[in-house]
């Protein structure tokens, strides 16, 4: 695990964010391992936004990986538009997958 902390600390912009990424593994950025992290995200907290994968997860092409969730594994993955800030007219993606699904 302390190998997946010093990876996140040493991405730009991480300083004091690592206790919060535990789990993510900074050391492969296949789309295979981006799309094994939002599924455990989404099996674990239901949904994502767009800039939660970002800020969160350190996904840039959450979409992508979300339609290929989607369309090429079969997970029941639903999009809707939020507010990005409360109050703001700027929308962003949230995904939430509807039923948890057994690998």
């Amino acid at each position: 695990m302390e190998k997946k902390l010093e990876a996140a600390r040493s991405e730009p912009g991480n300083k004091g964010k690592a206790e919060n990424i535990q789990q993510v593994d900074f050391t492969t950025k296949t789309a295979k391992s981006q799309r094994q992290i939002i599924l455990a995200h989404l099996l674990t907290h239901g949904s994502i936004t767009t800039l939660e994968g970002r800020n969160e997860l350190y996904i840039m092409g959450i979409a992508a990986r979300i339609w290929e969730l989607k369309h090429e594994q079969g997970h029941p993955i639903i999009t809707t538009m939020v507010p990005a800030v409360f109050g703001s007219k700027r929308m962003i993606a949230r995904y939430t997958l509807l039923a948890k699904v057994q690998s």
